[in-house]
């Protein structure tokens, strides 16, 4: 049963944070950030003094080792491998190769668990508007033929893997089409983080990288971790917020296409394409969080849920087991909010 309320009920600040890269000590958690994959990550944790100690350069060290697979703005890493020529083959012992294969292993799988919408091979037609990795350049002249075109590269049933020699290859049928991870790549690197903190035996942190949340056990305050999610408003500050909620043990993610969009000649193009049109997805979803046991598949179901729309959204969240959502629309050019039944139990507002 979905619940239905006016976004206005909720009022919250989210605090703003350090842009800059820091390492501080507050009592006995630490707090370090620096920038990866295109954003900041920031991360908090409970130094219990029990382990071997967290070092920023093994965070970044292990940051670059999830860049050298995932990314498609590194020539050489493993996904830009395989945007470039027909098949690739995978060391499983290697730590690029192994992110990057778990990422396109779940990526498969959602795909289908999503009917197609949430399709990483949309990559040329991210690039053909001008979001990709390719020249930013906003588009001139929409050419519904060219986007046809393109649409024929475009479908994760044309990547196939096989195994000869123990190694695993990631190949495609047709020589076109090319992978973009960057719906999934955050959330999957926030639980790396996040697995790399439990591994040293730490329970209370919370990694966040570029949006992407993963939180355990407590924070400074003795409490759940109390997150924000940010007002889907194309002039709203990054940091300004009307939902709260509090956090342990599980994942959240979120998307919209309230900020990453460009207009030309009153028509706006948003970051957010849909794999069966080859359009921009524009409608009354603004924008969509949603709170799983992990955040590789958050992050992906958000994405999935901008491409649905409002109402495949709801049938989407419903069917899938232990994921709760917050989406937020536009009615009647008022902000609304519309919660899943389990949702409620992480407002900190508005219970």
């Amino acid at each position: 049963m979905w619940r239905v309320l006016s976004f206005l009920f909720f009022v919250a600040l989210l605090q703003s944070s350090c842009k800059n890269e820091s390492s501080i000590a507050t009592s006995d958690y630490v707090a370090m950030s620096g920038k990866t994959m295109g954003t900041y990550y920031r991360i908090t944790y409970r130094d219990t003094l029990i382990h071997p100690p967290v070092m920023q350069e093994d965070i970044e060290d292990l940051l670059a080792e999830l860049n050298d697979g995932l990314s498609t703005y590194i020539d050489n890493s493993i996904i830009s491998l395989f945007n470039s020529y027909n098949d690739v083959p995978l060391e499983l012992n290697k730590a690029p190769h192994i992110h990057f294969y778990k990422v396109y292993k779940r990526a498969q799988e959602i795909y289908a668990q999503s009917e197609g919408d949430f399709d990483p091979t949309v990559m040329p037609l991210v690039n053909f508007y001008g979001f990709g990795y390719t020249q930013k350049k906003k588009l001139k002249q929409l050419d519904s033929m060219v986007v046809r075109d393109i649409l024929k590269s475009v479908s994760m049933d044309l990547v196939k893997e096989f195994e000869i020699e123990d190694k695993i290859i990631v190949s495609k049928s047709d020589v076109d089409t090319e992978m973009d991870f960057s719906a999934i790549a955050k959330g999957y690197a926030a639980d790396v983080l996040g697995n790399y903190f439990s591994e040293k035996g730490i329970d209370d942190y919370l990694v966040d990288i570029g949006g992407e949340i993963v939180a355990s056990g407590l924070s400074p305050k003795s409490k759940k971790w109390s997150i924000a999610i940010s007002r889907p408003e194309e002039n709203a500050r990054p940091n300004e917020a009307d939902i709260l909620v509090s956090l342990s043990d599980v994942a959240m993610a979120s998307s919209g296409n309230y900020r990453n969009f460009y207009e030309v000649d009153g028509k706006k193009y948003s970051h957010t394409i849909n794999p069966k049109t080859g359009f921009p997805e524009r409608s009354k979803l603004l924008g969509v969080s949603v709170i799983a046991a992990n955040c590789m598949d958050a992050d992906a179901y958000a994405t999935a849920c901008m491409v649905k729309g409002l109402e495949g959204s709801k049938a989407f969240i419903e069917s899938l087991s232990g994921v709760e959502a917050c989406l937020i629309y536009n009615k009647d050019n008022e902000l609304q909010v519309l919660f899943s039944s389990g949702f409620g139990r992480y407002l900190l507002l508005g219970k």
